[in-house]
This record gives C-alpha cells, sequence and structure tokens, in this order.
C-alpha cells in the first residue's frame, strides 16, 4: 500500500506493527490468512486504478473481523464499532 499510495515512508512504521501483530495472526486458520492477503491485492488493485470508493469498502471489510476478534478482551461499550475511530479513555481526575 505504501509503494501504490506514494507513501514510501509509511513502510518501515508499518512493518514494526505488523510485527507486533504477528501474534494475533498466528492463531488464525491458514485459509483466513490467505483470504486476507487475497483482500490486500484487491486493496492495492484499487488503489493503483483510482477506486477510492472500492479501495474504501475492500477496507472497512477486511478490518471488520480483525475488530471483533483482535479486540476482543473490551467490553462491548468500549468496542469501536466498524469504521468508528477508537475512543482515548476517559479522564480519571488524577491529572
Amino acid at each position: 500500500m505504501a509503494d501504490a499510495t506514494g507513501v514510501t515512508f509509511a513502510a518501515a512504521p508499518y512493518g514494526a506493527v505488523l510485527q507486533g501483530l504477528y501474534r494475533y495472526y498466528l492463531p488464525y486458520p491458514l485459509d483466513a490468512l490467505r483470504q486476507s492477503n487475497c483482500e490486500h491485492r484487491a486493496l492495492v488493485d484499487a488503489v493503483r486504478r483510482g477506486d477510492p470508493m472500492g479501495a474504501v469498502d475492500i477496507a472497512r471489510r477486511h478490518v471488520a473481523p480483525l475488530h471483533r476478534t483482535m479486540l476482543l478482551g473490551l467490553p462491548d461499550a468500549a468496542r469501536p464499532a466498524v469504521g468508528e475511530r477508537p475512543h482515548p479513555p476517559a479522564p480519571t481526575g488524577d491529572s
């Protein structure tokens, strides 16, 4: 994606984040990871052909399972909806 969008400086930070996420990916079934790779290719293809709405649709469908599985430990009220940004924790009054 970094190459396709011309934001090549993002490749290194992305790699660092990906390394940290591997612990979540390893228990996934191989078929799920293959499907994920297909979605990655489709997303890059949409960006390359200049289809932002298609890219957004692919990206949303791609991250939906991650929201359900990787954020599993969060209570429902704290778990962001698909497409919603996570909310920072509420102030505790200690600061």
